[in-house]
């Protein structure tokens, strides 16, 4: 009997890629290659709405990330010792990023190079753990993860050890990661020390670093293990790169959602009005994120080709998008002299 991963269950097929040398591929289908299906919603938050593409069987979102120590043996200590302040470890008056014996009081490492800092938790933790160990949690130094609202996820049907392609905008880089920690109602766009590591973040600090905008998020709800396992960084990329080629890859990301513009009034040509600026360096941009996501097992010469060829077709875009909004300024400033 031929097995066609293409056809298995989800549990089934993770089971299946940990059996096949990983040279082995399928080409995605036709639907797979574009964004026939694709749903657009709105998810309120707390203080904004934000659009979610429903494309397949993966939740695609735009954010910041504000950066998580959450679950790093090093993450909470007594005086602000930590890698982030303590009170981010709380709620209120009680402890909730920690663990904490039976009269609330926070856990603390009896051993080893953290001797005497908290026990920092996660939402996803090994089963059987002991709840006072750091090595029952996701290092946040060590495994990239994101930590998303819960009801977000629930809208989603996302749980815990599902994987995510998240893509920085600004430079290219990209990551996979693990959905591992659940984060606070009505927020959304937050991952950890590891993933901002991974993104090339020029601040890598949970207590002043992240970004305001431009991280990509893709989530493939029920793609994990489930909660009470935890994964190694290898197993998150092996198994996260196999799932986004299957999917579609960096070409229907691209095609579903173009990667913005990186360009800023520095680079942008004095001819362009200020505001069509956000147009310029559309292609660039998108060729460039699309190259990185080919290329996180090696060098993949058809995926390059197919972004060169995105890249033709995102170029036309941006130069026809680029003299639509020229001569709509122009146009503006014609009916409105006043205007700046």
């Amino acid at each position: 009997m031929t097995l066609d991963p293409r056809t298995m269950p989800r549990q089934t097929l993770f089971l299946f890629l940990l059996t096949v040398p990983f040279s082995y591929c399928w080409v995605p289908s036709a639907e797979a290659q574009n964004c026939q299906g694709s749903e657009t919603v709105s998810v309120p938050l707390k203080s904004q709405s934000i659009s979610v593409q429903k494309i397949g069987d993966a939740v695609l979102f735009g954010a910041g990330m504000e950066i998580d120590a959450d679950g790093a043996p090093n993450a909470y200590g007594p005086r602000d010792t930590g890698l982030d302040y303590t009170a981010n470890a709380k709620n209120g008056d009680a402890w909730a990023g920690v663990a904490t014996d039976a009269n609330g009081n926070p856990v603390t490492q009896n051993a080893g190079p953290y001797k005497g800092y908290y026990v920092s938790t996660t939402s996803l933790q090994l089963r059987g753990g002991d709840p006072s160990s750091p090595n029952t949690y996701v290092d946040a130094t060590q495994i990239p993860y994101i930590a998303l609202p819960p009801e977000f996820v629930k809208r989603f049907e996302i749980v815990l050890g599902d994987l995510a392609v998240v893509v920085n905008q600004g430079n290219g880089k990209s990551a996979y990661a693990i959905y591992a920690d659940v984060g606070p109602h009505g927020k959304i766009g937050e991952g950890s020390v590891a993933l901002a590591n991974a993104l090339a973040f020029e601040r890598v600090n949970p207590r002043h670093g992240g970004v305001a905008k431009g991280i990509r998020f893709l989530v493939f709800p029920k793609s994990g293990l489930g909660q009470g396992k935890l994964r190694t960084l290898e197993e998150i990329k092996t198994s996260g790169e196999l799932l986004f080629h299957a999917w579609g890859g960096p070409q229907r990301m691209a095609s579903c959602s173009p990667i913005a513009p990186t360009s800023t009034d520095a680079n942008t040509p004095s001819s362009v009005p200020a505001s069509c600026a956000y147009l310029v360096g559309y292609a660039a941009g998108s060729l460039k994120a699309c190259s990185h996501l080919c290329n996180f097992g090696g060098p993949d010469a058809a995926c390059s080709a197919a972004c060169q060829n995105s890249y033709s077709r995102d170029l036309a875009w941006e130069q026809k998008s680029l003299a639509e909004c020229k001569a709509q300024d122009e146009q503006s400033h014609l009916t409105d002299p006043g205007k700046p």
